[in-house]
């Protein structure tokens, strides 16, 4: 289903940069999280749309939720525009040495500039709460350093209690 997403936002006013050190502190106190390498682009591992897809099809992911919140099937044509298209950032990924260049997670945000300043909306395509939490910290990295002022994260519900638990939203 397209709508069942968690979202997490800053707390109303909080900088992107004590957001981040919050996460870092939630992630460095639950000691079952252990150490995970952060993802990194797409680019750097040589991952493309193929491996793209068929992550998303082995974890079950039916929809790309991109620019302004659209949906599209999550088929090769569509990762491929998405890819070239410039409206996107390039994709983080995360692979595990153990599977070979085998995607195990992704995200992917656009930027948005309007009147109350740069927001980056970012998708999280992983189903386990140490995934989610690399690729948010990863975006929130990223985000810090174009100057953003707000970001959204929309993510697989699955981790929200854990998430809430941590105090992270």
């Amino acid at each position: 289903e397209v709508a069942s997403w968690g979202i997490l936002t800053p707390r109303r006013k909080e900088p992107l940069t004590v957001l981040a050190a919050r996460i870092r502190r939630a992630m460095s106190r639950d000691a079952k999280l252990g150490h995970q390498g952060a993802p990194v682009k797409a680019s750097v591992l040589g991952t493309f749309a193929p491996q793209l897809v068929e992550f998303a099809q082995q974890a079950g992911h039916k929809f790309l939720l991109q620019s302004n919140w659209k949906n599209y099937d999550f088929a090769l044509q569509n990762v491929e525009e998405l890819l070239t298209s410039g409206l996107h950032e390039e994709p983080l990924v995360k692979t595990k040495s153990s599977c070979g260049s085998a995607v195990t997670s992704f995200s992917w945000a656009f930027r948005q500039r309007d009147a109350f300043g740069l927001t980056v909306f970012a998708t999280i395509y992983a189903g386990e709460l140490q995934e989610t939490l690399s690729h948010i910290c990863a975006q929130l990295n990223e985000a810090i350093e174009v100057a953003a002022d707000y970001i959204m994260f929309m993510y697989a519900p699955t981790v929200e209690p854990e998430l809430h638990r941590m105090g992270l939203v």
